[in-house]
């Protein structure tokens, strides 16, 4: 019976991955690649308003920003109600949160809100209003089977004067670098623009292996740095199963799951086995050009299959969570939160989500948790494997959407609050947290990665602050990632004395 599960659950992964049958393809068959076309230019240059100020009034005259409507635009959107995080105003919604009243102000634009779920049914309500003939003005969807479906039926608006209006920066951003022009040409057809894409770069999405530290210590092992030392520690986890229950507040050693991830497998980003795939030098659902030139699907290859061998491996001995093909994201999120597991993979803002509430959990004792990067396997080091800008998502609007360039006013909205730093001084206390802003819940945006030159000014400016305010230098990092303070140097700090090192 034992052997029986083994070979189903690896079976179910094959097809979950989509490995050996995706892939196949008729001999005769022929593929004509879409031809993107060439983008209308706009009526007059763009020019940034840093680098020439006049012509920028002349670019923005005809392509404003954040120009207000006349008359009320009624738009209806869509929206993930994800988790509120602890910031956030008890009880906001995305029918109630603050930017809709933002929006309805600044831009007098109403924001209705036609389909609204969690992330876990988010896709399947969106589908049903669409074949329901009710698909909203405008939403934001990771699908791009849904994507290329809605263009090449004549569904989606052509976006290019929306394009146009977008804020320098974001506009900037896509107009200056070959790797996001090109994300551009992947949403155009026939010199059509029909969808503002949203890029990840490969640091932000790489992911790392997180681990329970305080487990570590009870299990007495060191962090893995190899697929073969990750088994290992997975296997000291079973081993120390009764001692690890007892010392966290488990109320049994059944609870303990050394390692888990969610049933869409093929699916990239927390609690998924993207990590697990990449460290093993495979990407599923992508091809990669061979030594022959040749492109070949990266879910056929050898190490995809070595992937799938380490989970058959470590799903025999009971170290993947043995109900993992029935756990959703969010289930793994509440196992980890409830201090059940023991290593996941997932990105860098993983430990302000479940990982966090685990720490800071009454009900979990000693909670702790460190990350390693990608283990190495076959003695290669592992990286994330793809090595360009990717399409995460697409912001879309309908063909039956009056004002389509009403997409790229509520993005340069959310944007200028967002990454602004006198955005309370613009907009009110309303752009506050605890005053119902919450980011998810917005519609339509573009950030993470098209704000990463912004995000990289802040950063170097906060540093340079602190430079020169004495409180930090380039000494600082000489012992591990930081050097405490004695009391005695933070009195002289708050004194205005500053620290010279």
């Amino acid at each position: 019976m034992k052997k029986l599960r083994i070979a189903a659950i690896c079976m179910a992964a094959c097809m979950a991955c989509g490995i050996f049958a995706s892939c196949s393809y008729d001999l005769d068959y022929s593929y004509e690649a879409i031809d993107p076309g060439t983008l209308a230019a706009p009526s007059v240059e763009f020019v940034r308003a840093s680098e020439d100020a006049e012509k920028n009034a002349a670019y923005r005259a005809v392509y404003p920003t954040l120009e207000r409507y006349e008359q009320t635009v009624t738009v209806n959107v869509a929206a993930i109600q994800y988790e509120l995080e602890s910031n956030v105003k008890v009880g906001t919604t995305p029918q109630n949160q603050s930017f809709n009243d933002i929006a309805r102000e600044k831009l007098n634009i109403d924001i209705k809100y036609t389909v609204v779920a969690p992330s876990s049914t988010y896709d399947n309500k969106l589908n049903l209003a669409i074949a329901g003939n009710t698909m909203p003005d405008m939403f934001y969807t990771t699908s791009s089977d849904l994507f290329a479906t809605l263009r090449d039926t004549g569904m989606l608006a052509d976006l290019t004067r929306a394009y146009y209006m977008l804020d320098d920066d974001l506009l900037y951003n896509y107009q200056s670098y070959d790797n996001l022009s090109a994300t551009i040409r992947a949403c155009m057809k026939e010199g059509k623009l029909y969808a503002l894409p949203q890029q990840t770069n490969q640091y932000a999405s790489a992911q790392r292996l997180y681990i329970r530290k305080d487990w570590l210590e009870i299990a007495g092992v060191e962090a893995p740095t190899t697929i073969e030392e990750m088994i290992e520690v997975g296997q000291a986890f079973l081993d120390h199963k009764e001692e690890i229950a007892q010392k966290t507040g488990l109320r049994s050693p059944a609870q303990v799951i050394p390692f888990s991830m969610h049933k869409d497998i093929t699916y990239a980003g927390s609690y998924s086995a993207e990590g697990l795939f990449n460290a093993h030098g495979a990407s599923l659902g992508s091809y990669f050009m061979g030594d022959d030139g040749q492109l070949y699907c990266s879910n056929t290859s050898a190490e995809a299959r070595a992937a799938l061998e380490t989970m058959r491996t470590m799903y025999s001995k009971g170290i993947l969570h043995r109900e993992f093909l029935s756990s959703t994201a969010a289930d793994i999120q509440s196992y980890v939160s409830a201090g059940f597991i023991g290593m996941v993979f997932g990105e860098w803002w993983l430990p302000k989500d479940a990982l966090g509430t685990a720490v800071k959990s009454q009900s979990v004792k000693g909670a702790d948790w460190t990350w390693v990067d990608l283990p190495s396997y076959g003695g290669k080091e592992s990286k994330p494997i793809v090595d360009t800008m990717l399409i995460s998502g697409y912001n879309l609007v309908s063909s039956k959407c009056a004002h389509p360039e009403a997409v790229a006013k509520l993005i340069n909205l959310f944007y200028d609050i967002y990454y602004n730093d006198n955005a309370q001084s613009i907009y009110g206390d309303k752009v506050l947290p605890s005053n119902g802003f919450y980011y998810q819940f917005v519609p339509v945006k573009l950030w993470d990665g098209m704000a990463s030159g912004e995000e990289y000014k802040r950063v170097q400016k906060a540093f340079d602050s602190l430079y020169k305010g004495g409180l930090t230098d380039r000494n600082m990092f000489k012992d591990g990632l930081y050097e405490s303070l004695t009391n005695a140097e933070i009195a002289a700090i708050e004194a205005g004395g500053g620290r010279c090192l």
